[in-house]
């Protein structure tokens, strides 16, 4: 359970976002002339971005699992794109949540991911009083921003047991202080996602998602992730950039 957690959260903040790399990297007209550079995919975040941001921070928090415990751990990440619609990232110097100084990686995005420490309520970055963003800036423009808003998690009301053949009738309470909550169903095939308004208390995932979620075999666990979160934006010398809070609750279903 704790690695599908952390792997959940892993994913909200990375945002399945290693860059593809295009096969072909010009397109030719009939005239042999070029027409434009293919731009990098953009990165599939689990969380909604808007189409304008130049970059995204997030900042996320999700119950790590140890056997006779369970700590919150704070883990951030951040993106810095060289204008909006191209994913082509770019330096952004020294980016800190908190104390925590985020590595940039390979790929040019930035990450920190904490460390679970058992017995410890809080792991990793603490966001129990506030989130403050340091951005020394290279290429990307150095920047400041402090919040303290956090949503709190969503805990999961209806049964935990799912169909193929029939909708789930997906109820929730206790998410507050969120713009909006991201439901995320995964198993072993297609995961399912949808986005609600944060003082949504119910939605339906379709009896065709939950049958696309699980291939036929044995295996029937499946997680149901939670996901409230707030977001915010913030320009700085003409770019934009969006800052998203989230909360993530696992739980975990069985699919039949």
């Amino acid at each position: 359970m704790k690695n599908i957690v952390f792997l959940i959260s892993v994913c909200v903040l990375l945002g399945f976002s290693c860059k593809k790399k295009n096969k072909a990297s010009e397109e030719s007209n009939s005239s042999g002339t070029t027409t434009g550079i293919l731009l990098p995919s953009p990165p599939n975040y689990v969380i909604p971005v808007p189409a304008d941001a130049d970059g995204a921070l997030f900042a996320s928090r999700a119950p790590y699992i140890f056997p006779s415990f369970t700590t919150l751990l704070g883990k951030a990440s951040a993106f810095f794109y060289t204008a909006p619609g191209n994913y082509n990232y770019v330096d952004a110097g020294i980016v800190k949540c908190n104390d925590s100084v985020l590595v940039k990686q390979s790929g040019g995005s930035y990450y920190f991911g904490g460390k679970a420490i058992n017995y410890q309520t809080y792991s990793g970055i603490d966001f129990t009083s506030s989130i403050t963003w340091s951005v020394s800036g290279n290429v990307a423009p150095a920047f400041t921003y402090s919040t303290n808003v956090f949503p709190t998690d969503g805990v999961l009301t209806s049964p935990l047991i799912m169909y193929k053949n029939a909708n789930y009738n997906l109820t929730l309470s206790g998410a507050s202080a969120a713009d909006s909550i991201v439901i995320y169903l995964t198993c072993d095939s297609i995961p399912v996602k949808k986005t609600i308004p944060g003082n949504a208390t119910s939605t339906t995932i379709f009896a065709s998602q939950i049958a696309a979620s699980k291939k036929s075999g044995t295996n029937t666990k499946g997680f149901l992730n939670l996901i409230p979160y707030t977001i915010q934006s913030k320009t700085v010398s003409a770019k934009k950039y969006y800052l998203v809070n989230s909360t993530t609750a696992t739980f975990t279903v069985s699919i039949q």
